[in-house]
């Protein structure tokens, strides 16, 4: 069988969609705290954590190079710091703004989320621990393809290999025929392979990490409403202890029989 990537078709190019959300923070934070009592929303946190879908990893770009990381201990975060083709209509939304205060802020809050998007799709592409595990396994899929990939042009470029040619023209093959033959059963298995990890084997994979990632955000959540509703317990037994101190107190001073 032979690959068909050196033709310009790839096997990972598959239809998948996912929509672009916002990521949650996977931190538990006094915001979380305080919507503790809220109850958690399955359906929603599955949509977040897939939301950095293998289509958007392999048409990522980013890159530090495309990024000014000059002023990021500075106070705020400038337009200056991305490219012009990473700036979307920041600009024209600044412009609208008139009151320079106002606008300073909106440009630092624009700015410093485009290079968190950025930095997420960058540490995805390269299966950073700091990131989610649904992102890891993300990583893993386009690394492994990747590398399947390179893989499979070496060896075309080594069953294609000429060294030279007889009087006919024919051509002469660096590689005797059993080796090219050995060269292209081993694309036909990257390329079943590939197809496998782009298509059952990889949403399994996905799934799978997105179903362990939303639990860890369910037990977060969780944790978070048993330790608001103790802090709410443990001020209400303090403050009927302290009820109950005083009522002992008053008794003492109330007449005899009364």
């Amino acid at each position: 069988m032979r690959c068909t990537m050196p033709c310009g078709s790839s096997p990972r190019a598959m239809p998948r969609s996912t929509k672009d959300t916002p990521p949650l923070t996977d931190n538990t934070s006094p915001a979380d705290t305080a919507a503790a009592d809220v109850p958690f929303d399955a359906a929603a946190a599955a949509a977040d954590v897939a939301a950095y879908s293998l289509d958007r990893a392999y048409g990522s770009e980013a890159a530090p190079s495309r990024v000014t990381t000059a002023n990021a201990s500075g106070i705020r975060w400038t337009l200056t710091a991305l490219e012009p083709s990473l700036r979307g209509d920041i600009p024209q939304r600044l412009a609208a703004i008139a009151d320079p205060a106002t606008r300073e802020r909106a440009e630092h809050d624009m700015v410093s989320a485009v290079v968190r998007t950025l930095a997420r799709d960058a540490d995805m592409r390269r299966g950073h621990p700091n990131g989610s595990l649904y992102d890891q396994t993300v990583a893993e899929i386009v690394n492994e393809t990747d590398r399947l990939e390179k893989e499979a042009y070496r060896l075309d470029a080594a069953i294609s290999e000429v060294t030279g040619y007889d009087r006919t023209g024919t051509p002469k093959f660096a590689l005797d025929e059993a080796s090219r033959a050995n060269h292209r059963y081993r694309q036909g298995e990257i390329t079943r392979h590939i197809m496998a990890i782009n298509g059952p084997e990889g949403e399994r994979r996905l799934a799978e990490a997105r179903d362990a990632e939303v639990e860890q955000r369910r037990v977060a959540h969780e944790n978070a409403y048993i330790m608001r509703e103790a802090t709410r317990r443990a001020e209400t037994l303090s403050l009927d202890a302290r009820i109950d101190a005083l009522a002992a107190a008053k008794a003492k001073l109330l007449p005899k029989g009364y």
